[in-house]
């Protein structure tokens, strides 16, 4: 009787290991994908600022001919 109990205990331990295996593979490849932690929120959620206008040029940076004589 021994002998029976062995072969029972061994399908057992198979049968375990093949479960484990496939609850992982499940566990794996059926998860929902998460985010990181420290994931930056996307770019369109950022609210929009306005461009910043150029300041006016100052007068040493005046388009033109400069001349101090006159």
């Amino acid at each position: 009787m021994p002998e029976a109990s062995r072969g029972v205990g061994g399908v057992l331990l198979v049968l375990a290991i093949l479960a484990g295996a496939a609850g992982f593979a499940w566990w794996h490849w059926f998860r929902e994908p998460v985010a990181p932690v420290d994931a930056t929120p996307p770019a369109a959620s950022a609210p929009e600022q306005p461009a910043a206008e150029a300041p006016p040029p100052a007068p040493e940076q005046a388009v033109g001919p400069q001349n101090p004589i006159d």
